[in-house]
Order: C-alpha cells, then structure tokens, then sequence
C-alpha cells in the first residue's frame, strides 16, 4: 500500500474502521470539512498474549491535502509500505454558482473536490432544466458552443484547484426559465462523459420580446410583447427599429451600444404600431419595398417611451429613445429570418436515378425532388420502354406498364413501391420508372388497358442482386457470429459481400478498412452465411456482389449493390424478447438476427 507521511494534521482520526472501502467513504461524508485524501491502516498482533488470538488494529486518517497533488519539501513522502492504503475522494461536485452582471452575462462556477489537474480539459454546459446532459446548449445561452452535444467549448476562463469558471451570457426569453449546468472533467466527447451539478440558474423573462409572424418573402409581422412584471407602459408610445447583429458583434458591444447603430435598410414600416392587439402587445407590418428580406440575424430593439423623450428633449423620438434589445420570443438573441424559397428558386421535378434492386417480395424506391407537389405528373409506373414513347390503347404486346404504390409523398421525395408479381410481369429489365399524369384503369393493368401521352422519366431500374435486399442486421459486440444473406439462384463460389463504414458508399470503399468474408461451406443458392466478428461498436453497411459469371472475381468497385446495414450493440440480446421488435426478425444459426420489413 502507500503511507502517507508526515503531511498537514489530519481532521480526523477514527479508529475502528472496518477497511479502506470504509475509509474512503468517511472522506467524502466529510468532503465539505475539507477532508481531500485518506489513509488507512491495517494491522493485527499478538503482543503480551499466549494465546492464538491477534488483534486487529484498524486507523483511518482523514487529510485535508490531495493525494495527487506534488508533495514539497518538509511535507514528508508518499511512500510504499505494508499495512497502509491510502487515495483521494476523486470528483466531488458541490452546488453550481453562478453570479449575474450586466447585459445578460454570467460567471458560472463549477466547484468541488477532486477537480483535474489538467484544468483546460473541463467543460461545462447549459441546457434547459428538465433536459438531459446529452441535449444541446440551450438556444438561449451564448458563449458555449458544441459541435456535438458532447464535444464543447471553450475552456474556462479561470481556474483554482477546486473551481473552474466560465463567462456566458443567457438571453431571457418571453417567459421565466431554468437552467442546469452539467460539467465534464476531460476529456469530453461521449453523453457519458457528462453529469449534472446539483443546482440551477434562474433567468427572469425579458422585459421585452419579439415574435415574426406571416413571414413571406418580403412581408412579416413583428409582434413586441412587454413581461406583465415589467412597469406598464403605453404601447401606442412604443417604437422600433431592426438593427444587423453585427452591430452587435464589433469589439463584444454592449446591448445599449448595439441598439444604438442605425437601423437596417432594408426592412420598413411605420412608426406607429399597425395594431394594438391585446395590454402590452403591439404588431407592425414590415416590408421590404418589393426587394426580398435578407437572410441572417437582426436584433429588434424597442423604445418603450418615445413621446416622453420627444417632450421632455424637445427632439424627435427616435433620437431620444433608450432603446432596449428585445430577444426572440423562444429566448435566442436574434431574430433569425431564413430564405424564403418559391416556384421561382427551383424548377418542379423529381432527380434522375439508377434503381438497382433484388428479389424481394416488396421494392422500394425513394424518388427525391422539389415541388413535387406542385406537379400533375405525379402517378409513378414502371415501363419495358422508355418514358418518351406513347403507349397507345391496345398498344403493342411488348410494352407493359406496371403502376406503383406511393406509401409516402413529400415535396422533396416520393417513396413507392414495387411487388414482385409485378415486376415479374414486366420481363427481362433493365425497365425505365416514370412520372405520369394517368393511372392504368386497374392498379398493375397492363398496356392494352391504358393510353398516356410520353411520360417524364426519373430513372431506370435493373435487377442487379439475387441477395434480398432492404436488411437490418443486429449482432453482438465483439463475439463470433455471421451475417446471413438470403436470396434467389445466389452463386455460392463466385457471390460476395464487403462490410464496409456507413460514411463509405457500395462500389468506392476502401478495401483496407473494409471486412470481406468467406461464405461458408454449408452456404446454398438461397441461404449464405458469411462469418464475421466486429471489435467495435456501430452501424455498417452489406454491400454484395453478384457477377453471374463463373471465375469471375469481384473486384471492389463490383460491391455496388447495398444490401442493409448492420448494428452492432451489447444490447442484441434483448431482441429476443419479441416486444423489444419494431421489425420482421428472425435468429441467425450463428447468433444474432437478420431483420426485414418494419411491423404493422
């Protein structure tokens, strides 16, 4: 064990104490005293006694110093030596402080023992109270920021060997809010790494706040609202004035000092409210004379008094204006307008694609798009010839047309699907898919019933996998298992997969980082078996290969059929309790399961 000698007098020393366990739990019961590091001594003897029988001697000593921290000369030594045990009360969180300033900001201290060392690697953020540590920052706060809910900045600003301070700034809202701190020790990049210091940070509603409404391309309506804590004002008194966020921006001003710049040309309206639609509500409609509203942050900033300051200055009102900053009503800083998109930005219509698909019972295809919506053309079939050509009533016996059931529409994507005895019908592909404006008489009708003008094709499809595709696999962490393909008329000696990372795409993934195994040799023509272990957690891709010539080998850019994916947890298990299935699952012989279409 390790003694620790000859440090500062001990706070307290308890004889009796059954082990070190024992020990160190008195430390932190008694963390608050200043208790730091513990040492604890264990002994038996048998001094002055005949008899077999030892006596324990049993001490533990509670110190007001770190364990870790560097000893100096005179302190004494840790050193080796039998009988002692002796450690730290690691990471001990005592209540958040944070202490307000003006113009919103914050200095937010997380204190305790046991902080690290390494003081730069702490990290803190705020997330609304009833949300987990793995949330986002709140919308509210500015001066943290996350490129991940679990990898924040920046560092603190200053630090002791038992707190760590940050400076915020927490933007009141329409409402009063609560705020919770959750800290992370270093290094920070996973939810776990983050917990919850106890305490909150309370922010009052603004004394102002601003709403857009009927937001158009070059129309809105600003409504300002006054918090019913706020001293009553006249809202007929009130105006504003929309200023660009960089005012806000140069050299870290101030609100009063950001209000202060001019307002932003491009947004006009009246001076007085348009409407007065409730007590301490006003609206205006802002306009942009034609042009469009630009696109960014502005700060809505409001003079609550201005026909006291024309009469009391004699000038005109917005030169005499104390004008306040007004956050947006969900308590972000700004007044954020995004770009308002129309017919005028994009051309309606869906994106070519090639469609490769397999023998499933059910294909799916996502059609993606814009302003899909808006198109008449809108009824998706498959074709033996291309979409260009008309097919007449009682047209020719070999062109067939196979219309497809639209299970989801969207302005940016269609997603229909195909059923085998369809496709079947239609013969050897590739077939072309297409958007028409007339659905055949009956739902899969061949050509002889039906009579359409050229429709506007959005791909071709080919049969390219005799492996069902559309599959989830989920399999355990780091144990023996396989992946199991199932299939058609699949060629045991020449069919391969390659599981490669979800960011790689089917066809271009790098073969070193990729897994590609042997089926095995009880494999068959409907049922592969391709043994794998994965040694890391996640989420992969199956990409197959399916030559159809025999000796051929598949080369890398030969995987472009994807299969599914695979997810490999330590929770695979619990799929065998049927409840915990949102899918069509079934075990694999060599553990894990193979998954398909979602349930009903």
């Amino acid at each position: 064990g390790v003694f620790i000698g000859n440090l500062p007098q001990a706070i307290a020393t308890l004889t009796g104490v059954p082990s070190a366990c024992h020990c160190k739990q008195l430390c932190l019961d008694h963390a608050d005293e200043g208790c730091r590091s513990w040492s604890y001594f264990s002994e038996e003897d048998s001094n002055f006694d005949t008899t077999e029988a030892t006596h324990p001697n049993l001490v533990c000593y509670l110190i007001p110093v770190r364990y870790d921290r560097p000893l100096e000369c005179g302190d004494g030594d840790a050193v080796a030596r039998a009988h002692w045990t002796s450690g730290g009360v690691d990471l001990v969180l005592a209540p958040i402080q944070a202490t307000a300033h003006a113009d919103h900001h914050y200095t937010v201290t997380v204190r305790g023992a046991g902080l690290p060392a390494a003081a730069s690697k702490q990290r803190i953020k705020i997330v609304a109270a009833a949300s987990p540590c793995s949330a986002p920052v709140a919308v509210a706060v500015d001066g943290i920021g996350c490129t991940d809910p679990s990898i924040c900045h920046p560092p603190p600003a200053a630090t002791t060997a038992e707190s760590a301070s940050w400076d915020v700034q927490i933007f009141p809202g329409h409402t009063s809010e609560t705020y919770k701190v959750c800290y992370c020790a270093g290094p920070c990049f996973l939810p776990e790494h983050w917990t919850a210091v106890s305490g909150t940070v309370a922010v009052a509603r603004a004394a102002y706040t601003v709403q857009a409404t009927a937001v158009t391309a070059t129309t809105m309506t600003l409504s300002v609202s006054q918090a019913p804590t706020s001293r009553p004002t006249n809202t007929a008194q009130w105006r504003i004035k929309i200023v660009d966020r960089a005012a806000f921006d140069d050299g870290g001003a101030e609100a009063a000092e950001g209000c202060a710049a001019a307002a932003a040309a491009a947004f006009t309206h009246d001076a007085d409210a348009n409407r007065l639609p409730a007590a301490g509500i006003a609206a205006w409609d802002v306009t942009t004379g034609g042009a469009r509203f630009p696109a960014g942050n502005f700060s809505v900033c409001v003079c609550p008094h201005a026909e006291l300051f024309q009469e009391e200055h004699h000038q005109p009102a917005a030169a005499g204006c104390n004008w306040v900053p007004a956050p947006a009503a969900d308590g972000s800083r700004f007044l954020t307008i995004d770009p308002v998109l129309s017919a005028a930005n994009y051309v309606p219509g869906a994106f070519q694609n090639d469609f490769h698909i397999g023998t499933n019972p059910i294909s799916l295809f996502h059609i993606p798009g814009k302003l899909l919506m808006s198109m008449t053309d809108r009824i998706v079939t498959i074709r033996t010839e291309a979409c260009s050509s008309t097919v007449p009533r009682g047209g020719a016996a070999s062109t067939t047309v196979r219309s497809l059931t639209v299970a989801e529409e969207t302005d940016d994507l269609i997603v229909a699907q195909l059923a085998k005895l369809d496709l079947d019908a239609l013969g050897a592909g590739p077939w072309f898919l297409c958007l028409d404006d007339e659905e055949p008489l009956a739902q899969g009708a061949a050509s002889t019933a039906y009579e359409a003008d050229p429709a506007f094709q959005i791909g071709t499809v080919t049969l390219e996998s005799e492996a069902d595709m559309q599959r989830t696999w989920i399999v355990e962490h780091d144990v023996d298992t396989a992946i199991e393909v199932t299939g058609t008329d699949m060629e045991v000696l020449y069919d391969r997969i390659m599981i490669v990372e979800c960011s790689e795409s089917c066809g271009a993934a790098s073969e070193t980082l990729s897994m590609m195994p042997e089926p095995t040799d009880t494999s068959t023509v409907s049922l592969m078996q391709f043994p794998v272990r994965f040694t890391s957690l996640g989420s992969y891709k199956v990409c197959y290969c399916g030559t159809g010539v025999e000796d051929a080998e598949c080369e890398v850019e030969d995987y472009v059929v994807e299969l599914g994916r695979v997810e490999v947890s330590q929770v695979a298990c619990t799929l065998e309790d049927p409840r915990f299935r949102r899918r069509d699952c079934h075990r694999q012989a060599a553990g894990g399961f193979a998954c398909g279409a979602l349930l009903a």
